[in-house]
């Protein structure tokens, strides 16, 4: 789904549901939010 970005301590992070996994999370969606806008996506 184009311009949506899920985050959480349930998504695919390479660690468990934690806070860890969470906060993972958090910064590869934001990344990929940025590089979203950057390309004017």
């Amino acid at each position: 789904l184009p311009g949506c970005w899920l985050a959480g301590d349930w998504t695919a992070t390479g660690l468990p549901a934690t806070l860890d996994g969470a906060v993972r999370s958090g910064v590869q969606s934001a990344r990929a939010v940025a590089a979203a806008l950057r390309a004017g996506d």
